[in-house]
């Protein structure tokens, strides 16, 4: 069972841990996410389509992102994920942290991977990810406006990171 470390409004961990699915985190607590967008020397974006199997946001595209586990910071988190997701490995100093901010119960990281990768090479976590494949900035505004890509609060900030 994937447990979460809790942190308070400013971010300083409480010492306390909820399991995933099994604890509710109340106001004032908060846990991390990483999300990591991956780039290439193209300026194409990788981009996963969530397993069907899974809770929130089945069958759409999205970016490669998760929680912390318990005694994970962000940089660990976010390599984590993208190993275990994607199978690509980032060194801490790849990963640029793009913006920082709190959501209602997560403080979410947001990264960008600048590398390259053979889609065919990419191996996929059957249980998080079902297809993965590179898209322009105008590919990726179609299929958010077709509803096909996670709306993501923050997305102008990416084109224009890509620009």
């Amino acid at each position: 069972m994937e447990q979460w470390d809790i942190f308070n409004a400013e971010g300083e961990p409480t010492g306390e841990v909820v399991t995933r699915g099994k604890g509710v985190l109340h106001e004032g607590q908060y846990h991390l996410v990483v999300h990591i967008w991956v780039i290439d020397d193209k300026n194409r974006i990788l981009i996963q389509q969530r397993s069907l199997d899974l809770e929130i946001l089945p069958g759409k595209w999205a970016i490669t992102g998760g929680s912390a586990v318990k005694g994970e910071d962000q940089i660990a988190a976010a390599k984590r994920e993208l190993l275990e997701e994607v199978g690509i490995t980032a060194d801490d100093d790849e990963l640029e942290l793009l913006k920082k901010y709190r959501g209602k119960n997560d403080f979410v990281y947001v990264y960008v991977l600048r590398k390259n990768a053979e889609i065919h090479k990419i191996k996929m976590q059957p249980e998080e990810v079902q297809a993965v494949k590179w898209v322009t900035v105008k590919e990726l505004k179609h299929m958010v406006s077709k509803k096909l890509f996670h709306n993501y609060s923050y997305l102008n900030e990416i084109y224009d990171y890509i620009k």
